[in-house]
C-alpha cells in the first residue's frame, strides 16, 4: 500500500498535510522529509525511511502511518445485519475467518506472536535471535503456550453462532488461522495455505460462490480473496470487522462491529426470519 502512495507525486501534499497535523516540524522540514521519504521509498531503501521514520516518536509515527492508510483505502459500502440475513437467506456464501475471531479466547494474533517473540523483519538483527540468546527458555516458553491456547483455548461465542449459521447454509468456512477454535466448536474448517489454495480451489469453484463473509480477518495473507475475485469479478466481499480491512474494494461491504457481538447476533436474526 505504501508502494502504491510513493508512486504519486499528487501524494506529496497529502503526506505534507498529514505530517503538519501529527508533528511539530516547520514546513520547510516538512517538505524536506516529505521529498526524502519519497525518493528512499521509491529506491526501496529501507534503513533510509526508518532513519527518517525516526525523527518522530513511535505514538506519532504510527498516527502517520495510520492516516496514510485511511486515505488511501477505498470506501466500501456500509451494511447492517438485517442486510446479511437477506443475503445469507438469497445467496451462496463462503465463511472466511482470520485471528479477530479466535482473540478473545487468548489466541494471540500473528501481530502478537510477533511482538511476544521479539520478530521485526524490517530490522537488520531480528529481535528473536537477540531473544533466543539471551533467554532461549523465555522463547520455548513463549511459544508453547501459544500452541497450547491454539489447541486447547474454547470456543468463543463468534465461533460457536458461525458454525451453526455455516451447517444451516450449507456452506464452508476457510480460515488462515493455525488454532482449532472452530473446530472445538463442533465444525470442521479448511485451513488454508498457499499450496491446498493453488491445488483445490478451482476456478468454476469460485464464479459459483456469490459473496465471501470474512470474520475477524485484516489482511488477505493467502492470497484466497485476490484470487476469488480474478476468477469472479462480479463476487463480493463481506468483512465483518472492528476496521476496514486492506482488501475491500469500493463495490464491496462492511459490516463494522466487534465479532463476538456481531455473529450471535446474526444467528439469532436469521433464525428469526426463517
Amino acid at each position: 500500500m505504501i508502494d502504491s502512495f510513493v508512486a504519486d507525486d499528487a501524494n506529496k501534499q497529502v503526506m505534507s498535510e498529514i505530517l503538519a497535523k501529527h508533528s511539530k516540524l516547520k514546513s520547510e522540514e516538512i517538505l524536506q522529509l516529505v521529498e526524502q521519504t519519497f525518493e528512499a521509498s521509491r529506491k526501496q531503501n529501507r534503513e533510509a525511511v526508518r532513519d527518517l521514520s525516526s525523527r518522530f516518536s513511535k505514538e506519532v509515527a504510527e498516527k502517520i502511518r495510520v492516516e496514510i492508510r485511511e486515505r488511501m483505502l477505498p470506501k466500501p459500502q456500509e451494511m447492517k445485519i438485517v442486510q446479511l440475513v437477506e443475503i445469507l437467506k438469497n445467496k451462496k456464501v463462503l465463511f472466511y475467518t482470520g485471528a479477530g475471531i479466535s482473540i478473545a479466547s487468548g489466541v494471540h494474533s500473528m501481530d502478537q506472536l510477533q511482538e511476544t517473540l521479539g520478530i521485526e523483519m524490517s530490522e537488520k538483527v531480528d529481535g528473536l535471535l537477540k531473544k533466543a540468546t539471551a533467554n532461549p527458555q523465555g522463547v520455548i516458553d513463549s511459544w508453547e503456550e501459544f500452541t497450547k491456547a491454539a489447541f486447547e483455548k474454547p470456543a468463543t461465542p463468534a465461533h460457536q453462532s458461525l458454525g451453526r449459521l455455516a451447517q444451516k447454509l450449507k456452506s464452508q468456512i476457510f480460515t488462515e488461522n493455525v488454532d482449532h477454535l472452530q473446530e472445538r466448536a463442533g465444525v470442521k474448517s479448511v485451513h488454508l495455505t498457499g499450496p491446498w489454495l493453488k491445488e483445490n480451489v478451482q476456478p468454476e469453484w469460485l464464479k459459483d460462490i456469490d459473496a465471501v463473509v470474512t470474520v475477524g480477518l485484516s489482511y488477505d495473507d493467502r492470497g484466497f480473496l485476490g484470487w476469488y475475485k480474478e476468477n469472479n469479478p462480479n463476487g463480493k466481499i463481506i468483512a465483518i470487522n472492528l476496521s476496514q480491512p486492506s482488501y475491500l474494494g469500493n463495490e464491496d461491504f462492511m459490516l463494522k462491529g466487534d465479532c463476538q457481538k456481531v455473529v450471535p447476533e446474526l444467528e439469532k436474526e436469521f433464525a428469526e426470519k426463517e
